[in-house]
C-alpha cells in the first residue's frame, strides 16, 4: 500500500479526501485485523482512477442530501466490507435524485427518504456480509502477489471465516 499515491489521489478527488481525510485514514494502520482503512487500501493500491472518478461523483452528490453526517459510521468504520455498503447507499441515493424528489438521509431508521409519485417513501440499503467482505480482502492481496492468485469458495457450500474482533486472534 503506497501512502505518496493515497495522499496524490486525496488531492485529486476533493469529496473523497474530506469524506476520508488523511488523519483518519492513518489512523487504522495499526489496528487488526485489516492494519488500514477500508479506503486507504484502495486508494493505495489501485492502479486505476477510472473507479475513484466514479465514487467522486457518489460522494459529492451524496454531501448534498440533508442528513449526510448520519452516515459518518459507514465512513469511520474499517470493516473492509464497510466499501460496500456505502457504495450501495451512494448509489441508491444517487437513483432516487433521478426518479424522486427531496431525497434525505435518515437521521434513524431506513437509511433514505425520498418523494416519489408524491408519496415520501423509506429506503433501507441492505448489503449482504457475513465472511464476503474477508474473503474480498484476502482475494485483493492475492492479486497483488500474483494474477493467477484468487480466493474462492463454491457458493453452495456453508461458508463461514472469524469476522470482527475474532478474525485479529
Amino acid at each position: 500500500m503506497s501512502w505518496p499515491l493515497i495522499e496524490a489521489r486525496l488531492r485529486k478527488f476533493p469529496a473523497i479526501a474530506k469524506a476520508f481525510p488523511l488523519s483518519m485514514l492513518r489512523n487504522r494502520s495499526d489496528r487488526p485485523p485489516y492494519f488500514c482503512h477500508y479506503m486507504s487500501w484502495r486508494l493505495g493500491t489501485w492502479q486505476d482512477d477510472q473507479l475513484f472518478v466514479r465514487f467522486e461523483a457518489l460522494l459529492e452528490h451524496a454531501e448534498l442530501l440533508p442528513n449526510w453526517k448520519c452516515e459518518k459510521p459507514l465512513l469511520l468504520g474499517g470493516d473492509f466490507s464497510d466499501f460496500w455498503s456505502l457504495n450501495w447507499q451512494l448509489q441508491v441515493a444517487e437513483y432516487l435524485g433521478r426518479v424522486g424528489s427531496a431525497v434525505s438521509w435518515n437521521k434513524s431508521g431506513p437509511d433514505l427518504s425520498a418523494l416519489l409519485g408524491g408519496e415520501r417513501i423509506h429506503v433501507e440499503c441492505y448489503v449482504y456480509r457475513k465472511s464476503f467482505g474477508t474473503e474480498m480482502f484476502v482475494d485483493e492481496i492475492l492479486r497483488k502477489l500474483g494474477n493467477d492468485l484468487r480466493a474462492h469458495h463454491d457458493l453452495c457450500m456453508p461458508f463461514s471465516l472469524p469476522h470482527d474482533a475474532s478474525l485479529a486472534s
